[in-house]
């Protein structure tokens, strides 16, 4: 699986420590949430969104169950 499947990251806000506490990224296949893993954007990466827990960062890729709406 090739990085440029996560070009959409450069998108996101710059944060000062250079990490994202939490992800949560919907739609993706499971390689590609091990790519997001790997690359130490985020200290906890999560493929489902959740009422309880705030997400820093919520990618919503095509194909996703979510839309981007019902994901805010």
């Amino acid at each position: 699986m090739s990085l440029q499947r996560l070009d959409w990251r450069f998108l996101l806000p710059p944060l000062e420590a250079g990490v994202y506490e939490r992800m949560v990224v919907l739609g993706a296949p499971h390689d590609l949430i091990q790519l997001v893993r790997e690359t130490g954007i985020a200290r906890h990466v999560h493929v489902h969104a959740s009422a309880e827990h705030s997400a820093d960062v919520v990618a919503v890729l095509a194909g996703a169950e979510l839309s981007p709406q019902a994901a805010a």
